[in-house]
C-alpha cells in the first residue's frame, strides 16, 4: 500500500520510504543538438567523454560508451565548449549535474542529467538553447 505526504511530497511504499519528485524537469523547452555536442563529465579528477544529444534549462541527455566510467557517483561536473552557426563567440560552460538515470541505447548508454545551476551556468545554458532554437527556426524556414 502506498501513501503520499502532500506537505513533504514523500512517497511511502511499504518499507520503501523515499522518492525524489522531479516533475518539473520536462516543463522547459528541450532542443535537440544538430550535431551531438562533445562534453566532458568529471567525477573528481576522473574524466569521461560523451555526446550531448539534447538539452533544456533543467537538464540534458548525454551518450557515453561505458557506464563503468561514471563509477558510483551521483554528482558530476559537465563541461563543454561550442560555437553554434548563429553565434559569433564560443559558448563555454561548466555545470554541476546530478545523474537521474542511465538507459542502455544500442551499444551506448544514455545518461539523463539534471542541472544544479549557478548564475553563470544558467546563463550559458539559456544562451545555448536560445541560439539552437534560432538555428532550428532558420532550418525550418529556409528548408
Amino acid at each position: 500500500m502506498a501513501s503520499c505526504d502532500p506537505d513533504t511530497r514523500e512517497v511511502a511504499l511499504s518499507d520503501f520510504s523515499y522518492a525524489e519528485v522531479l516533475s518539473d524537469l520536462r516543463l522547459s523547452i528541450r532542443v535537440r543538438m544538430h550535431v551531438p555536442l562533445a562534453v566532458s563529465i568529471w567525477a573528481g579528477t576522473t574524466e569521461c567523454r560523451g555526446r550531448m544529444l539534447d538539452c533544456s534549462l533543467n537538464g540534458c541527455a548525454v551518450e557515453i560508451l561505458d557506464r563503468a566510467l561514471l563509477g558510483a557517483f551521483s554528482y558530476f561536473r559537465l563541461t563543454f565548449e561550442t560555437r553554434l552557426k548563429t553565434g559569433k563567440e564560443a559558448i563555454k560552460a561548466e555545470i554541476m549535474v546530478k545523474l537521474v538515470r542511465i538507459v542502455p541505447h544500442d551499444k551506448l548508454f544514455r545518461c539523463i542529467f539534471a542541472f544544479e545551476h549557478d548564475r553563470s551556468s544558467e546563463w550559458q545554458i539559456g544562451r545555448l538553447i536560445a541560439l539552437r532554437q534560432a538555428e532550428i527556426i532558420r532550418e525550418l524556414w529556409c528548408g
